[in-house]
């Protein structure tokens, strides 16, 4: 028995039932949902179509819901902009990247690493300039608009669950999924905090 599983992100080139049981046939054992982008209709839509695949395909496939979590993200850019190693980038207010909430990268410390799309570019703190901080890139990439930004060495005043994550977590519940993912986990409470919604709402998902 294979005990490693594999798990696929499921999308709009990837959420039709014919190319979902390519995918089953092919191994797939996890049906990602990322609940960040989409309507619910559209979630339920995509749930549907995976459940009728893997009953084509004979195969038993888990349906994950991954939550949006308080995620910060790169704002507006008039085009995507190219980072070299070592070069000085603004953060926040008035800098070359702007940001959905500029106030919290305010907390962060120099040495504090920013970690942007999923670490595909690394900067660090040096500095403070006005209401924007001052970073140096740690490696050579690109940057675009909504691209996700985490602070793992700064502590943040939010929410392990937004108002929209709980909201959402409602709907994976009456969707009857398998797993609940949480973006942006720091720490151990938020997992906890988690584990307690999803009790009240009456969920029995692994987390």
């Amino acid at each position: 028995m294979r005990r490693t599983k594999i798990v696929a992100t499921i999308g709009p080139a990837t959420h039709e039932q014919a190319m979902l049981e390519l995918l089953l046939a092919a191994g797939v054992d996890v049906a990602r949902v990322n609940f960040s982008h989409g309507s619910v209709e559209e979630h339920a839509e995509t749930i549907a179509h995976v459940r009728a695949a893997a009953a084509v395909v004979e195969r038993p496939v888990a349906v994950l819901c991954d939550l949006p979590g308080p995620k910060l993200r790169i704002g507006e850019l008039v085009r995507p902009i190219g980072i070299e190693s070592g070069q000085e980038v603004l953060l926040g207010e008035g800098g070359e990247l702007p940001l959905t909430e500029p106030s919290l990268v305010l907390h962060a410390q120099e040495g504090h690493r920013v970690l942007v799309d999923d670490g595909a570019v690394a900067l660090s703190v040096v500095g403070r300039r006005g209401d924007a901080i001052v970073t140096r890139a740690l490696n050579k990439g690109r940057i675009d608009t909504h691209k996700g930004v985490n602070l793992p060495d700064t502590s943040l005043p939010i929410p392990a669950l937004t108002a929209r994550d709980r909201e959402l977590l409602g709907v994976a519940v009456d969707l009857d999924v398998d797993y609940i993912a949480l973006s942006f986990v720091r720490r151990a409470a938020d997992v906890l905090e988690l584990r307690e919604a999803l009790a009240e709402l009456g969920g029995r998902q692994l987390v």
